[in-house]
């Protein structure tokens, strides 16, 4: 926890210039800690209200992860695709190529119809302190209770198009850029702040 207190206390640009509101699910914050000279990130994500199971489909990434959770009720939803001839309880899923938000593309774009997927579902709770990592074509979501926090740190970009498992949505007002917030922003600092320092006093 250590080294996500010190990117904090870099106070990094792009903690103003890259941070959002409102991604994949409402009143939930990414703040960006730091993007790394070779583009990856380290995000901080704030959960301001409950996140439901699903709220967030199930998705994979264009690359790898490692996620540690810092507070709060963190359940992990993994899915593995399977083959027709199991005895594992599954559930067929629409598939889409997906393309990022953050790009200025229609939805027609961003979601590229791809079949159907058998998906054997499973969850378990991330407890404060544990951490997992991804591969990029692992297949997941999380949920949670609020003021939930958990930092992702990307690995290296392995794909421009991802998996996406569900009914596709418009961007509307999601993804809210906060350059033009920086109160908002402070507020995210000061509860990452308190969180770290907690677990970093106990140590």
């Amino acid at each position: 926890m250590r080294k996500f207190l010190d990117l904090l206390d870099e106070n990094n640009p792009e903690l103003y210039s890259m941070s959002r509101a409102d991604v994949h699910a409402r009143e939930l914050y990414s703040i960006v800690l730091k993007q790394h000279d070779d583009g990856r990130l380290t995000r901080a994500f704030m959960a301001m209200e409950d996140v439901k199971p699903f709220d967030i489909q199930l998705h994979t990434h264009a690359y790898s992860i490692d996620i540690t959770a810092v507070t709060g009720l963190i359940r992990h939803h993994t899915a593995t695709p399977i083959m027709l001839n199991t005895t594992f309880p599954y559930v067929r899923m629409p598939t889409y190529r997906y393309r990022s938000m953050l790009r200025e593309e229609t939805v027609e774009q961003r979601f590229v119809q791809d079949g159907l997927a058998n998906l054997h579902i499973e969850d378990y709770y991330l407890p404060p302190g544990g951490s997992i990592y991804l591969k990029s074509s692992d297949i997941h979501t999380v949920s949670c209770t609020a003021k939930s926090i958990w930092i992702i740190e990307e690995g290296n970009r392995e794909t421009e198009d991802t998996k996406f498992f569900g009914i596709p949505f418009r961007k509307g007002t999601m993804y809210r850029p906060l350059q033009d917030s920086p109160k908002e922003v402070d507020m995210c600092i000061r509860h990452l702040r308190s969180a770290l320092e907690q677990i970093v006093e106990a140590i």
